[in-house]
């Protein structure tokens, strides 16, 4: 009110400067919950070009908060009303969670009430995270979790009503405020037709909004017994996992009459017949009366209807959202990477296979992208991001690649080498007669020998081409077509062999 009346503005009127001005009085509240002394509030530029500053102190902040305090110690009041077996003393330990248990308005309110001062010893903004995360996992059907005993309870009264064929009618409370849930109740009536159940808040009074109706479900099926008397109907009432009501069942249970054999007792050691008697005449079947259970249909109809489609619609557009919103933040990453990593590396590992000049220039573009990306380009579009990753990889992809051609060639030299050094001694065996190479054809031992001379004069001529290049110009030779040669080399010796 004080920016309102002193500064002319009201932040309420936009976005941005609300969003500012909330993030700064949290930053308030938290600083007075460890200082007693006036906590400054400081906003630049908040709207229309005006600085806002103020200062708040706790006493201040406890009495605009007053009434938020007495619900909270009401709520807690409620907590030990009519019908609870435990009292505040019986409670060994509090444990409070969440940003606003710092406040020590809080903690005083805790400590009054039940005697003993609440712990923190959880941390207090990811623990309603966390156990929000948890109840999300155990109800989705796409997680699986590990089983975890949660008793809920569920805070109205709930009371059903009937009409229809039968008797009068009536109705009756299923739940209690602080029934445990889920939990599921049977309620019989006798009923010779098509009749509805309601359901409806107990206690209007207590329900934070208007609409005391849940909604109304109706029983098709049930119709009178053989002799046009009512039958007896049960209806299963559940309150689920997510603290909805329903009825989830009705069946309906006729008498009927069955024809069951009686069951001829066994014979027990000690008690058998004496041998010779007579055996047991068979008993006549005995007509009993038995209530088949008959599932009935139940129609149900709330008060408020969602358009699923539509809400799944729009999930799958949040969705869409994310998924964009991540790979212009993973694109600008790769951006923002590239341009720190090869600036340090121009500098350092890269240097020889740059010239100066273009490293300076190499070097300019970088610091200007970095510039771009703090300044205009800090929520660009992704492909601009993308656009300008590949204008840098133009200059400095071709860098990179001398600097790995470089670290690969030589060994790759040495290994050709290697392999050549092992063919000539296996023809030099030959030439002396050994026993490991006899069996080949003198014309196919000189065909090798003349190919492995024409891989050493074109791996030589190759060598000293690379070695007389500048490591800033492109290679001459790449290991991939040293490696290929080599390979091909074998694969001709091989097959001689």
């Amino acid at each position: 009110m004080s920016i309102n009346n002193v500064k002319r503005i009201d932040a309420a009127t936009s976005p941005r400067p609300w969003l500012r001005l909330l993030d700064e009085c949290e930053r308030v509240k938290k600083q007075m919950s460890a200082n007693q002394t006036p906590i400054p509030l400081n906003i630049e530029c908040f709207m229309d070009d005006k600085d806002v500053t103020g200062k708040m102190q706790r006493h201040e902040f406890e009495e605009l908060a007053a009434p938020i305090f007495a619900r909270i110690r009401q709520c807690l009041i409620n907590l030990f009303a009519d019908g609870v077996a435990i009292k505040p003393e019986d409670v060994d330990e509090i444990e409070i969670v969440g940003g606003s248990s710092r406040i020590p308005m809080i903690r005083q309110i805790v400590k009054e009430l039940f005697g003993k001062d609440p712990k923190t010893t959880m941390n207090q903004d990811e623990a309603v995270a966390r156990g929000a995360a948890m109840q999300c996992a155990i109800l989705s059907p796409t997680f699986r979790v590990r089983e975890f005993a949660i008793k809920d309870s569920q805070p109205y009264r709930i009371r059903l009503s009937w009409n229809g064929p039968g008797d009068n009618g009536g109705e009756n409370d299923v739940f209690a405020p602080r029934d445990e849930v889920p939990f599921s109740k049977l309620v019989s009536l006798l009923r010779s037709g098509e009749f509805q159940v309601d359901a409806n808040y107990g206690q209007p009074n207590a329900v934070p909004h208007n609409q005391v109706r849940i909604g109304s479900w109706k029983v098709v099926g049930a119709r009178p017994g053989a002799d046009g008397a009512n039958q007896k109907v049960k209806v299963k009432v559940r309150v689920n996992p997510d603290g909805v009501f329903t009825i989830a069942s009705a069946t309906m249970y006729e008498p009927k009459i069955v024809e069951e054999v009686p069951e001829v007792p066994m014979e027990v050691d000690g008690a058998a017949a004496a041998e010779g008697a007579n055996p047991p005449e068979p008993q006549e079947p005995v007509k009993k009366t038995k209530l088949v259970p008959v599932e009935l249909k139940v129609i149900e109809s709330i008060p408020v209807s969602f358009d699923v489609q539509k809400y799944q619609q729009i999930e799958i557009q949040m969705q869409v959202t994310d998924e964009k919103e991540k790979a212009k933040a993973d694109a600008k990453n790769s951006l923002e990477e590239y341009v720190y990593e090869m600036r340090d590396k121009v500098s350092d590992q890269y240097a020889e296979f740059i010239t100066p000049a273009a490293a300076e220039t190499f070097r300019s573009d970088l610091s200007a992208t970095e510039d771009w990306l703090y300044d205009e380009g800090e929520d660009a579009e992704k492909n601009v991001y993308e656009k300008r990753l590949s204008e840098l990889k133009i200059v400095g992809a071709p860098i990179v690649e001398r600097y790995r051609e470089f670290e690969t060639r030589k060994p790759a030299f040495d290994s050709f080498d290697q392999s050549i050094l092992r063919v000539r001694r296996a023809y030099d065996d030959y030439v002396a007669g050994g026993p490991t190479h006899a069996h080949l054809d003198s014309k196919d031992m000189e065909k090798v020998i003349n190919a492995i001379e024409e891989k050493k004069k074109w791996l030589d001529e190759q060598r000293h081409k690379q070695e007389t290049r500048s490591k800033t110009e492109p290679p001459v030779v790449f290991t991939v077509e040293i490696l290929d040669a080599m390979r091909e080399k074998t694969h001709r010796v091989e097959t001689r062999q």
